[in-house]
């Protein structure tokens, strides 16, 4: 994925310190996520530049969008983008509203990839 370097230190305190500081991604301008799911990092990147989550609050499939919340807000707590993250728990908010609950799916990837002190 190729980001403006601007975007992503605006939003992000990790990518910051990453492109901005004394590491090798700050000298090569470049910063490896081998780990991030692609499909999430893509939602990630659409959401730099539209601040607009890939969902429909009125969508039949609430456990689908849900599970990409889900891991929108993993990625967001693991890169320090505390914006996003809070969009993230208001996205969940108001499929639990308009739907009555917040489906399950995704609560195991959550607990596998946050730390016990993580908030969600």
């Amino acid at each position: 994925f190729k980001v403006h370097k601007g975007v992503l230190c605006f939003y992000s305190a990790y990518f910051e310190a990453c492109l901005n500081g004394e590491f090798a991604e700050a000298r090569r301008e470049v910063v490896d996520l081998v780990e991030e799911d692609p499909k999430t990092f893509r939602h990630f990147v659409a959401w730099l530049y539209t601040r607009q989550l890939p969902i429909d609050h009125e969508s039949e499939v609430a456990g689908d969008q849900c599970e990409h919340i889900n891991r929108l807000w993993v990625l967001a707590d693991k890169r320090q983008v505390p914006l996003l993250a809070n969009r993230c728990i208001n996205a969940l908010r108001k499929v639990m509203a308009v739907r009555g609950f917040v489906p399950t799916a995704g609560l195991g990837y959550i607990y596998q990839n946050t730390t016990p002190e993580s908030p969600l």
